[in-house]
């Protein structure tokens, strides 16, 4: 019995994707990632897609990529990984996913140190300076330090802030002018130094006066009416000796005298002539 007869040939071969690839791996923060692949039917592909999911912040991205060697250039601000895969269908219906794929994008940012504060930004010897400061990162904060360097005879600090608004408590027994700048890195080993900044511990210790010895001229010069007196002494302090007075004093005359310093010693001395009685 011969007829003509309909025959119906379907078409269920997926689409076929290979050679899927993300360049440069990897990328640092701002730069362009292209996303690329090939897309092959035994029929016609009919559209191929990108799906695409990243760190905090990054909003997902589920886009048709541009035919030619399939492509999706895109910039990326945001530091982390990216989990990326490709759909496609063909004009018969069929689909196909790729496997999932990983490009990462670098942090090149450095913590933010703000905020940075002594407090009280001066304090008599003995008194306890707080140093603190605010330090962010667009991932996250590995470790944040303080160099403290101070007075002669100060050993120099370069120590680990405690966390939670991050800050470095002490006390200071020498008296001076101190320096100190913070200094952080993130986890990825990005890094950030401060300026420098002052405080001071204010000085409470008054000289000492030590050695006091006074020499006369004896006999007078020459039977002259006049003689001289040296009077010397020993005057140190701990931070430094500013100036040191002789101050003479009888019943009705009181005077004051600057003391010469001897040079590279801690000792003084002044020369006076006194009138003497006949």
């Amino acid at each position: 019995n011969n007829g003509i007869k309909d025959i119906s040939i379907y078409d269920n071969d997926n689409p076929v994707i290979t050679d899927v690839d993300a360049q440069p791996p990897p990328q640092i923060q701002g730069g362009y990632v292209n996303i690329t692949c090939t897309v092959e039917d035994n029929i016609e592909v009919e559209s191929v897609n990108v799906s695409i999911t990243g760190p905090g912040g990054f909003d997902p991205v589920n886009t048709t990529m541009d035919e030619g060697i399939y492509y999706y250039n895109a910039r990326y601000t945001i530091a982390g990984s990216y989990n990326y895969f490709i759909w496609a269908n063909d004009t018969s219906g069929n689909a196909n996913t790729s496997s999932i794929f990983t490009f990462d994008i670098w942090d090149i940012t450095p913590p933010e140190i703000m905020d940075v504060l002594a407090t009280p930004s001066s304090v008599p010897q003995g008194g306890d300076i707080n140093i603190t400061c605010t330090v962010t990162d667009n991932v996250e904060v590995d470790m944040v330090n303080v160099s403290i360097s101070g007075h002669v005879g100060f050993d120099p600090v370069n120590v680990s802030m405690d966390e939670g608004g991050y800050y470095y408590n002490r006390s200071y027994d020498i008296a001076g002018t101190y320096e100190y700048f913070i200094w952080v890195n993130d986890t990825i080993g990005n890094a950030n130094t401060s300026i420098t900044y002052f405080f001071v511990i204010e000085d409470t210790t008054p000289p000492e006066i030590s050695n006091v010895t006074i020499t006369t001229s004896d006999p007078l010069d020459t039977d002259s009416p006049f003689g001289w007196e040296n009077i010397t002494c020993i005057v140190t302090d701990n931070v430094l000796v500013n100036q040191v007075k002789l101050v003479v004093t009888n019943d009705t005359i009181t005077a004051e005298y600057a003391m010469d310093n001897i040079p590279e010693t801690d000792t003084y001395e002044c020369n006076i002539t006194l009138m003497q009685p006949r």
